[in-house]
């Protein structure tokens, strides 16, 4: 089997990831995390899972601000259309024209650009 994705788990933070605004501690070690993945020269994509609500698209969208120029958020709550981005083929050239044609604003730069699929239930 090939491994596509990585994996990112919050829930052994779940009881303490509620700190991060007032303890930069835990920030800093999530998002050092963050950052060496960056880095690495082998990553694949990245998925976080943890239980709702305890600072999952924060840290992303923080980890996005600091360490991308660009960032495109498709977050499938707001817009469930999104989810027709994934019907047919799979490879990241079929994917990439489906982002830039239902998302007018995705200014796409291969390693310039986060891609952040945010609350999509079929990845949990």
């Amino acid at each position: 089997m090939v491994k596509i994705c990585e994996l990112l788990n919050f829930s052994v933070f779940n009881d303490i990831i509620l700190l991060i605004r007032e303890d930069g501690m835990l920030k800093r070690k999530i998002f050092s995390e963050l950052v060496d993945w960056k880095q690495r020269e082998d990553r694949l994509c990245l998925l976080v899972k943890g239980a709702r609500q305890v600072g999952k698209t924060f840290i992303i969208n923080e980890f996005a601000r600091t360490q991308y120029h660009r960032c495109v958020v498709l977050n499938f709550d707001e817009n469930p259309g999104y989810k027709t981005i994934f019907d047919g083929d799979l490879d990241v050239e079929t994917l990439i024209k489906q982002i830039s044609l239902r998302v007018p604003h995705a200014d796409l730069v291969p390693g310039d650009t986060l891609l952040f699929f945010d609350e999509n239930p079929e990845l949990s």
